[in-house]
């Protein structure tokens, strides 16, 4: 959580709530001891590949466009063999208080594909050398193409602002004092644009250099999947989860 962003007693009635579910969830398969908690940080480059970026909505350039290439919930995975089947990752947590080991909680249909693999239970202990990469195909092309897209809306909003300028005409110092206010309004609506633009392309080589290799996208390894089974609880929810 962002500092200051939540109430501490809210915090706790829904960790509270989280923790009792997710307990009954994975508890049954060897994790014990699991206490869900919010924690306040900001985001960091990680020291090993691959080096994921800092997010923050309200500071710095790009936020729509950085995200895909951040740590943050929703975070779009898929398996090194076939980074084709993706899918997101739901929930970060610890492995215990004394161990810094961060699980990201999934589905089994995107840790380990169906069409890929057979639907069982392999053990905890065996340490499957499935390995998960951020972002599949898809989702670095989504990422790429939202950057092209981004330059593309700069560039029309540059072509109409320079029209209405070429009507306007050059400032004058004999002209109304109305036209040349507009004329300087009309000059700081055309940088804006063009920044980004320059911005965004700064980015898109930078993402081409370092996040094109599947390898160099790897966070992990398979930890534990179940089958995927309907619950024969109330609810009947399918079960579909694993942990890398």
């Amino acid at each position: 959580m962002q500092p200051t962003s939540l109430v501490y007693e809210d915090a706790n009635t829904a960790a509270e709530a989280i923790t009792f579910k997710f307990f009954l969830l994975v508890a049954k398969e060897g994790f014990e001891g699991i206490e869900i908690g919010f924690r306040e940080s900001v985001f960091t480059r990680f020291t090993s590949d691959p080096k994921m970026l800092s997010f923050s909505p309200f500071r710095g350039s790009l936020p729509e466009l950085r995200k895909p290439f951040t740590p943050t919930l929703g975070l779009s995975i898929a398996p090194l063999k076939t980074p084709h089947f993706e899918g997101t990752g739901a929930l970060y947590f610890r492995e215990s208080k004394e161990n810094d080991c961060v699980f990201l909680l999934t589905c089994v249909h995107v840790a380990r594909p169906r069409h890929v693999h057979r639907n069982s239970c392999p053990s905890r202990k065996s340490r499957l050398p499935e390995q998960v990469i951020a972002l599949g195909i898809m989702g670095l092309n989504d990422a790429l193409l939202s950057m092209m897209y981004t330059v593309g809306e700069q560039s029309r909003l540059i072509r109409d602002w320079e029209d209405v300028l070429d009507r306007l005409g050059e400032p004058e110092k004999d002209k109304d004092e109305d036209i040349t206010e507009k004329l300087k309004e009309l000059l700081g609506l055309v940088e804006k644009p063009k920044m980004k633009i320059e911005k965004t392309d700064k980015f898109h080589s930078e993402v081409t250099q370092h996040w094109t290799i599947l390898h160099e996208r790897i966070i992990g390894k398979v930890v534990h999947v179940e089958p995927i089974a309907v619950s024969t609880k109330p609810q009947q929810y399918t079960k579909d989860w694993g942990i890398h």
